[in-house]
């Protein structure tokens, strides 16, 4: 059996911890997902209508500007 780790908000973690067993369900509802019909679709297909969706004017924009990100930084 593989471990898989997943991050939930708090008010989900409390809810989880609460309940007794509640692996069991974690593993069957993984399960049950796992066994849907996912029709030939990847995640990425599912979700290429977001990709590039967003401005990233901000992040580095090439060769020049990492060089000097890097010697800032290098500190």
């Amino acid at each position: 059996m593989k471990t898989v780790s997943v991050k939930v908000p708090d008010d989900v973690a409390g809810r989880l911890r609460r309940i007794s067993g509640y692996t069991v369900y974690l593993r069957a509802a993984a399960r049950r997902l796992a066994e849907q019909e996912t029709d030939g679709q990847s995640a990425y297909d599912k979700s290429a209508d977001l990709c590039g969706c967003l401005n990233a004017g901000g992040m580095a924009r090439g060769r020049v500007y990492l060089k000097q990100y890097a010697k800032r930084n290098a500190d």
